[in-house]
């Protein structure tokens, strides 16, 4: 359960899956067979030495009980909820209970503090636990009591994540389990989430059968109304191509698609949205895979969108990961930068939406673009790209050495404006080559000391974040004198004065890996002969999001746990946003990773 093994065998099961291909290939070349096929069928056949080092994805292979465990104490976790909330019979609770049960406290606590209340939402927390038991007989009036917020004939959806686990000393094992709870209420919606101490029997079938059930921590949330709505097939569902191209997934494409022509099992393709033909409503621009066109997608007045992309001109085919919606050329009107593989492609509009003249930004160093970044901060008037790059040979590129740290990705980049439609590369030049080859994935830019020039932080995976101080068109990392290069898997960056003292904080989107969290506080287990400041920094990867607060003399400090923000699952992004218009910016984090119809996926 190697982090690295991890990660290498990943690599590895893809170049097995090409060199089986090749050999594939290689033996129809010599012939047709009886069918008149032209290649002939063969069974996959993954070399000896890969075979060997995938199966490192076996927890059992070097004796990770607690990881084997784990799943079948997730999967009671689930039986349990289906069995208490869909059908919700007692004989079936019993049937995930222990002989030996010791009880539980109060799942339901009855101390909720109001913490926040706008008018219509309102925000419960635990005041202190239980530390009264109550027996398996109590358990059904227990569980009734925990839906009751509910509205009648309805059950709440159970999401669940085993963050750590750990023998018991009397047998059997006990997990730190989280648990979310969500649906409607009268009038609104509600959200339960809290952490459960599960104490586990495991029986000679590898059954997990819980012992014991003690509340952690518990917070709950109620709104009176839906603060979103789901508009997404209003808005696009007219559009001929909704279904076979927005609505697949990254696999859907990433296996059907040559590595040559940018396809990325990742999915990283994003788009950018800004009023670019002037009407003031707020159009889309959606950048696609390899061989499906990037749209360009006019706002109408009655809220549905029209397709420009063929007569604009920005109906690109080549794999566009990155785009940015922006006057480069200040001459009143929106142009197009997209990062398409390693390179900008630069349309220009012509005034009346046609983007005629095009201009190719490219540098020596063949590595794709993950994102962009634009700003002012030679303060000339113009707008500069930063551009954001990640491993150094694309999605199978090397791996990252050391995973907390890594040094070995490829360097982003800084395309100066200078004007005429001019572009220059001068990272090195102005000081943004220090530090400079790290797994990039965001970028923003921003005055954090407040001296009226725009500094630059950039969020890396694989290791610490950079923070670049302007002084004079001139940039020094001084993320490590600030306190804010923490080493993490970050993905995602936004600011805002979120405590109202008068300068800009840092919120920084990572992973939250529940498998990262239980294997990794096992010390005796991971990576035994490593020392403690090593663990320490696979530790900090799993922990989660980061809420960095601006002290405003140069040094920030760490309130994620104060904030309670770090629980954000995969995050890739985030924002700060005043969802209620109560002057408190509010925070939103995109989350997830590759996953696909195959249940048994992890």
């Amino acid at each position: 359960m190697d982090p690295i093994h991890s990660t290498r065998s990943r690599l590895l099961a893809f170049s097995a899956l090409a060199l089986t291909t090749l050999s594939q290939v290689g033996a129809g070349q010599e012939g047709t067979d009886e069918a008149g096929n032209l290649f002939k069928h063969q069974t996959a056949v993954i070399p000896e030495d890969m075979q060997e080092e995938l199966a490192h994805v076996n927890p059992l292979l070097e004796g990770w009980t607690t990881e084997a465990f784990q799943g079948a104490a997730k999967e009671a976790m689930k039986g349990f909820f289906h069995a208490a909330y869909d059908e919700g019979i007692l004989g079936e609770l019993k049937g995930y209970l222990s002989e030996e049960f010791e009880g539980c406290t109060p799942l339901r606590v009855n101390n909720l503090v109001l913490e926040f209340d706008d008018g219509i939402t309102q925000a419960y927390r635990m005041g202190a636990p239980s530390s009264f038991r109550h027996g398996a007989e109590k358990l059904r009036e227990l569980l009734d009591e925990l839906a009751s917020p509910y509205a009648p004939g309805t059950a709440p959806h159970a999401a669940v994540k085993v963050i750590s686990i750990a023998p018991r000393a009397e047998g059997g094992y006990h997990t730190e389990v989280f648990i979310q709870l969500d649906g409607m209420r009268e009038g609104g919606r509600i959200q339960q989430n809290f952490t459960w101490d599960v104490y586990w029997q495991a029986t000679d079938d590898k059954q997990a059968l819980m012992q014991g059930i003690y509340v952690l921590e518990y917070t709950e949330v109620h709104t009176k109304k839906d603060m979103f709505e789901e508009v997404t097939e209003f808005l696009f569902g007219g559009l001929p191509y909704y279904a076979t191209q927005f609505q697949q997934g990254v696999d859907d494409y990433a296996d059907r698609y040559d590595m040559i022509g940018g396809s990325a099992f990742l999915g990283s393709h994003g788009l950018s949205v800004a009023d670019i033909n002037g009407d003031g409503l707020d159009d889309i621009f959606v950048c696609q895979e390899s061989g499906l066109a990037n749209r360009l997608l006019l706002h109408n007045p009655d809220g549905t969108l029209t397709d420009v992309s063929r007569e604009s001109g920005a109906d690109i085919l080549d794999a566009t990961r990155s785009a940015l919606i922006l006057d480069l050329d200040g001459d009143g009107d929106q142009d197009i930068a997209m990062a398409i593989r390693s390179n900008i492609l630069l349309m220009y509009n012509d005034g009346n939406l046609r983007f005629t003249e095009t201009e190719w930004l490219q540098d020596d160093f063949h590595s794709d673009i993950f994102s962009m970044a634009a700003a002012d901060p030679d303060g000339d008037g113009d707008l500069d790209i930063y551009a954001c790059r990640h491993m150094s040979m694309g999605s199978l590129g090397a791996s990252p050495v050391p995973f907390f740290d890594a040094n070995n990705g490829s360097p982003n980049l800084f395309w100066r404006n200078d004007g005429d439609r001019k572009f220059s590369e001068v990272a090195n030049e102005v000081g943004l080559g220090q530090n400079n080859t790290k797994f990039s994935f965001a970028a923003i830019w921003e005055d954090f000391d407040a001296d009226g020039d725009l500094d630059l932080f950039v969020a890396n995976d694989f290791g610490r974040n950079n923070l670049y101080r302007n002084t004079d068109g001139k940039f020094e990392d001084v993320g490590h004198a600030a306190g804010i290069a923490e080493s993490a898997a970050s993905m995602g960056v936004s600011c805002s004065d979120f405590d109202l003292d008068g300068d800009m904080d840092v919120l920084v989107s990572n992973m939250f890996s529940a498998a990262g969290r239980r294997t990794v506080a096992q010390s005796d287990k991971f990576m035994e002969r490593q020392d403690l400041a090593t663990k320490g920094n696979f530790e900090r990867t799993a922990r989660g999001n980061t809420l960095f607060a601006n002290r405003g003399d140069g040094q920030f400090e760490d309130q994620t746990e104060h904030a309670g923000v770090e629980m954000g699952r995969w995050s890739w992004g985030s924002r700060f946003l005043d969802f209620n218009n109560d002057g408190y910016e509010d925070m939103y984090v995109p989350n997830g990773f590759v996953s696909n119809r195959n249940p048994d996926d992890l």
